[in-house]
């Protein structure tokens, strides 16, 4: 099945990048594309999602699928969020090759954010002296209740609040489905691990063991 699946996908990629070519305007091409990477894994999926964002016509691509395409594409370029924390300091991520970074996106309404909370502050205590930074990201109206979350639990690594503005589901901006998820990135700024539950130390180790 596993080879099937390859199969049609390399062959929906050929057939996309080659109408591609013969009709730049089209968007036959981009959704061939897409479908493509729907069927491929990660790493075949990376390359497939840079051309869909550089097609001059995407078609039908719905915000669910653009959030999909943008989470692949960090896949294949370093990531450069450029961020404000809640004390107004500015973060660029570029500023941080050479470090694994974990970015921690979360809301305070979710029992299994608080779960990862505690998973985060554990890991950034641990590996933080071997270059691990920690970066929270929440989805919330307002960050006085972030600050007073922060100051409760004691979180000493910055927390970013994304105010929503117009949309229900604002991390879609970021290609993320459903909070909370971690990413973790690595000493050259790419895009590594996308983890869901709070097992995070195995990953960060062999993370923080690569040159």
């Amino acid at each position: 099945i596993g080879e099937g699946k390859n199969a049609m996908a390399d062959g929906l990629a050929q057939g996309g990048r080659s109408l591609q070519k013969e009709f730049p305007n089209r968007s036959e091409p981009a959704q061939l594309l897409l479908a493509a990477a729907f069927r491929s894994d990660p790493v075949g999926a990376a390359p497939l999602s840079k051309d869909i964002l550089d097609a001059p016509n995407r078609g039908r691509v719905t915000a669910d699928t653009e959030s999909l395409v943008a989470k692949l594409f960090l896949k294949v370029r370093p990531v450069g969020l450029q961020l404000t924390s809640i004390e107004k300091a500015k973060i660029d991520l570029r500023n941080f090759k050479g470090k694994v970074v974990l970015l921690h996106f979360w809301s305070l309404t979710s029992f299994e954010a608080q779960k990862q909370n505690i998973a985060v502050k554990n890991a950034f205590h641990k590996y933080h002296s071997q270059g691990l930074e920690v970066i929270g990201i929440t989805f919330e109206p307002t960050d006085a209740l972030v600050r007073e979350f922060v100051r409760r639990g004691d979180i000493s690594w910055p927390q970013v609040v994304h105010t929503p503005s117009g949309s229900a589901k604002p991390w879609r901006e970021y290609g993320i489905d459903a909070l909370p998820v971690i990413w973790l990135i690595d000493r050259k700024g790419f895009l590594r691990e996308e983890v869901l539950n709070i097992e995070v130390t195995k990953k960060l180790e062999t993370l923080l063991a690569e040159p």
